[in-house]
């Protein structure tokens, strides 16, 4: 049996001049099946069942099952089930939850209406509330970024770390480059980075931020009233269909993630096997009467303020502190909030000077470079006892077991030691250093400082480096080589073979000797 939209898709494909397996294989229906109702003058009709075709096995327990509900609603499908079987129903569980949902609360199951929409006409977005994903570097809740066209029914996903307007918008623009086009309008909740305020009806004010995005791209907003999530339905449903799938597959196939980049990438790829059939022919619909893309600006897709740094070094930004070099204290600073980081550059240079990492999730986030503070606390050790970002200075338990086994070994200068010992992060990466400062705590000896600055400059002190000049400048090898040369096939004549291998690494020495003299022959000038 197929229905009355089945029936009039099968003669219209027919005549486009499909054939039956092409119209079977379009429909997911039998070539049989496809033959009968071209065969078929009218649409099917079906008249309703007059009785019931199997017996009723929970309508003598309906008064018990409404007793319980009035009792404690919040009795679970299951709990209901093993409390039947104890009273003798024998019927299946399933039929169980069918009835189960229609006597709760007295409310007959929710009616949905099915809604139409133009080709191009609109995009539905949203977002999905945190789930748990696996990073190599741990689990990490992250927010769903959905994008459905209603019309076609094509979708993209794409995984941020909070529902800032960075992220919404970066959602909006990924779908559209996915799609391959912009629609005439976008549906939308109202969310706070770009939503300011609620007028009456469909009027908004919206953050000057989504202003420039909606200038920019030209697209109109259609609202959702407050708390009336089903105005966008058709992405809501993909968020219930795919959220959870999405969940079980990465658990299923023990994925782990990089980076959210990573992530995204699987994630289109996702979308884009699940792109077929009828969502698949109106999109080839639909696309056509989508708007041509513009270019990505991360002035429109990134929100940007100016702020002035302060004498001491920090910039304030939405109860957030982040650090600055001394060459951009007291100036004028333009800050771009991205994704994942924040980039801080000097307005009137346009220098980059620093890029911290964004808060997770949102939130407040003190961000403090030890390259920007270390050069000024060198000169003023002291003032780290009371400065009130110090704990930025032990970023690891292993910094604070340093500090204090500095202080049991001297009774001063201990500030200063520590500091010297956290700027050597400017010879080497904070992992090297760490690492250095956890094989001098194992020592277990006196001298740590000393310790960690001889793993750390190796390279300075010139007992624990081989003289390669002293190598170099030996004397030539007079070795009679010719008469393993015989040795060799076809080198009986002893005119190459191992002998002239030495002569090429002689040439080679005397090119190195060159090379460290310098070009002009002078040998006092080494420039290896």
């Amino acid at each position: 049996m197929v229905s009355l939209y089945m029936f009039h898709e099968i003669r219209k494909l027919k005549k486009e001049g499909k054939n039956n397996t092409e119209i079977g294989r379009i429909l997911g229906l039998y070539r049989g099946t496809v033959a009968k109702y071209l065969k078929q003058t009218s649409p099917p009709e079906y008249s309703p069942r007059d009785r019931c075709t199997r017996d009723d096995h929970f309508g003598v327990y309906q008064d018990h099952v409404r007793g319980w509900l009035a009792k404690s609603p919040g009795l679970s499908a299951a709990e209901v089930f093993e409390l039947l079987v104890e009273e003798g129903y024998r019927g299946s569980y399933r039929t169980l939850r069918r009835r189960l949902k229609g006597l709760r609360e007295g409310r007959a199951s929710e009616r949905f209406f099915e809604q139409e929409y133009v080709p191009g006409e609109q995009s539905q977005f949203d977002f999905k509330e945190r789930i748990k994903i696996p990073f190599w570097d741990g689990v990490r809740e992250i927010y769903l970024h959905f994008g459905t066209l209603p019309y076609s029914g094509k979708f993209l996903v794409q995984g941020y770390p909070g529902k800032n307007f960075e992220c919404f918008m970066d959602g909006i623009d990924a779908f559209f480059r996915f799609v391959g086009g912009m629609s005439e309008n976008i549906r939308i909740d109202n969310l706070s980075p770009c939503v300011s305020k609620v007028l009456s009806g469909d009027r908004r004010k919206y953050t000057g931020v989504f202003q420039r995005a909606i200038a920019y791209y030209g697209f109109g907003v259609l609202p959702c009233s407050p708390g009336r999530g089903n105005e966008k339905g058709d992405v809501e449903r993909d968020i219930r269909t795919h959220a959870k799938r999405i969940e079980n597959l990465i658990a299923l196939q023990d994925l782990k993630f990089e980076s959210f980049k990573e992530l995204n990438l699987w994630l289109i790829e996702y979308c884009e096997k699940r792109t077929t059939g009828k969502i698949a022919e109106k999109f080839l619909l639909e696309k056509p009467e989508l708007h041509g893309l513009l270019e990505r600006k991360v002035s429109v897709l990134s929100r940007i303020e100016e702020r002035t740094a302060t004498a001491y070094g920090m910039i304030k930004l939405d109860e957030s502190t982040y650090s600055v070099p001394d060459e951009a204290i007291e100036k004028r600073c333009q800050i771009i909030l991205g994704i994942e980081s924040v980039t801080i550059e000097i307005l009137e240079t346009g220098k980059v000077v620093a890029v911290h990492p964004r808060a997770q999730g949102g939130g407040r986030v003190d961000s403090i470079l030890l390259e920007h503070v270390l050069p000024s606390l060198c000169r003023k050790p002291r003032a780290m006892l009371r400065w009130c970002h110090k704990e930025a200075l032990f970023p690891t338990p292993s910094y604070r077991k340093l500090y204090q086994k500095l202080k049991r070994e001297q009774s001063f200068g201990v500030e200063q030691d520590y500091l010297k010992i956290l700027n050597l992060i400017q010879h080497t990466s904070f992992a090297e250093l760490t690492i250095a400062i956890e094989l001098a705590l194992e020592s277990g000896h006196g001298g740590i400082a000393d310790k960690i600055r001889d793993l750390i400059l190796v390279e300075h002190h010139p007992h624990n480096v081989i003289d390669i000049n002293s190598h170099l400048n030996q004397p030539k090898l007079n070795i009679e080589l010719g008469d393993y040369n015989t040795l060799i096939p076809g080198e009986e004549d002893g005119s190459s073979g191992i002998s002239s291998m030495f002569n090429g690494a002689e040439a080679f020495s005397d090119e190195v000797r060159i090379l460290r003299s310098g070009s002009t022959g002078h040998e006092g000038e080494e420039q290896l």
